[in-house]
């Protein structure tokens, strides 16, 4: 999700440093999943690519 306030209201680099937050959510998902005794591949699967997402954006960003 991008955070259409902090895109018009700067630069390009401020919502970069705001992405890497939202990437923190779906570790603690997994984490929580994997304490749960849920399975790993759910855990790893879909959490953890929704952690590298936002990660990934962030850097486009920053690198903007």
């Amino acid at each position: 999700m991008h955070h259409p306030v902090l895109l018009a209201a700067g630069p390009t680099r401020l919502p970069g440093w705001v992405m890497p937050a939202t990437a923190c959510a779906p570790v603690g998902d997994a984490s929580i999943v994997l304490r749960a005794g849920g399975p790993k591949s759910a855990a790893c699967g879909v959490h953890d690519t929704a952690a590298v997402m936002p990660a990934a954006d962030a850097l486009l960003l920053v690198a903007a």
